[in-house]
């Protein structure tokens, strides 16, 4: 239930502090928390005569079903936002028919920088706290507004969970953002519906061909002189690279939280050559972060974008793969010499904080 001294508008306010949002239209709400479904995009290319009716009822079928399994609880509070549009009163009307026990509405304006053009927006917000909706004729009328539908409702309508903070945006007929304050709400539902997030967006990976000790490493002391045969795919353009899998796991785990920027020495997935300093036989990628996206660069024409918990995922699972070769290994013999003991203690301690670090966020 609202609480009687707290405006719609403060407890909207609140909820986005929390995913870093300040003002503005919230079509620039991109916190790196956050699924993406493209919904029925493998229909949206067919050729037949009733393309059109089949691709929406696609849309739809996997809106309600992603909605659903959300299983949001309690009041909702159901956002209209209205960055552009100058008379929204169908639209209102329409949306206010679907909503089921409002128990609060509150409207109101607000002023944002579109930096497209320069202009300054005069703009509208109305925030129902409502107990249900008429969940498919809201959805139905989201996936049809770019096809002739009776009302604009593209990147306006935003359902909050007030328990969990959680946001469902259903933009339009191209997709879904589910954004959350708690990565397990995130990955639970990722799990319970495998192949609905991220369709569109599989545009880098790694896959270890094969793993092998160096030669040279001191006594049992080869934990940093592990190399991998290693396939890496940017886009649709393959790979190979021959790199120290421990020293680029350690930058990968980094990179998770601060990106990488590629310095001599320093390549993201370095080559046994780095040893003995000829670090440009290895890779000199950087890893950026922005608006929730991970960027991985190779050249300035060769780059991919991948979400946020995408990238962490591919991550984890190469550190995966190091992991269970160096634990089938055995047990490891410290070297000797003390300042080679404590630099493979200080690798070994920072890794395994990274990864607790990521398993936490």
């Amino acid at each position: 239930m609202k609480d009687r001294n707290r405006s719609l508008k403060d407890s909207l306010g609140e909820i986005l502090e929390g995913y870093g949002f300040e003002t503005g239209p919230l079509f620039n709400l991109a916190p790196k928390l956050r699924l993406h479904t493209a919904l029925a995009y493998k229909y949206s290319f067919l050729e037949k005569d009733d393309s059109n009716r089949i691709y929406i009822e696609k849309t739809l079928e996997k809106a309600s079903h992603v909605f659903k399994e959300l299983d949001f609880q309690g009041d909702l509070l159901l956002v209209y936002d209205i960055p552009y549009n100058k008379n929204p009163q169908k639209e209102i009307s329409f949306i206010e028919s679907r909503l089921i026990n409002i128990k609060a509405r509150e409207d109101y304006s607000y002023d944002w920088l579109d930096e497209s053009n320069e202009e300054i927006c005069h703009s509208r917000r109305i925030i129902y706290q409502v107990e249900a909706f008429k969940t498919r004729d809201i959805f139905l009328q989201i996936s049809l507004s770019d096809f002739a539908g009776d009302y604009d409702l593209v990147s306006s309508i935003y359902i909050i969970d007030l328990k969990s903070k959680s946001i469902f945006y259903f933009y339009d007929d191209r997709g879904i953002y589910i954004m959350a304050r708690e990565e397990k709400i995130l990955n639970d539902l990722w799990e319970a519906l495998p192949g609905y997030f991220f369709e569109d967006c599989h545009d880098f990976e790694i896959k270890i061909r094969k793993l092998y000790w160096l030669d040279g490493g001191e006594g049992d002391f080869k934990d940093l002189c592990l190399e991998g045969e290693l396939e890496i795919r940017l886009n649709d353009q393959i790979i190979k690279s021959s790199c120290l899998v421990g020293l680029a796991g350690l930058r990968l785990l980094r990179s998770i939280f601060d990106g990488h920027k590629d310095s001599p020495g320093k390549h993201l997935f370095p080559s046994s050559r780095d040893r003995i300093g000829e670090s440009e036989k290895g890779l000199d990628w950087s890893v950026s972060h922005k608006n929730g996206l991970v960027t991985i660069e190779a050249h300035e024409n060769l780059r991919t974008s991948y979400y946020y918990l995408q990238y962490k995922k591919e991550v984890l699972s190469f550190i995966g793969e190091v992991e269970n070769f160096y634990n089938a290994a055995g047990r490891r013999t410290l070297p000797k010499d003390e300042t080679l003991s404590r630099a493979y203690l200080d690798f070994w301690r920072e890794w395994e904080a990274l990864k607790e670090k990521a398993s936490l966020t």
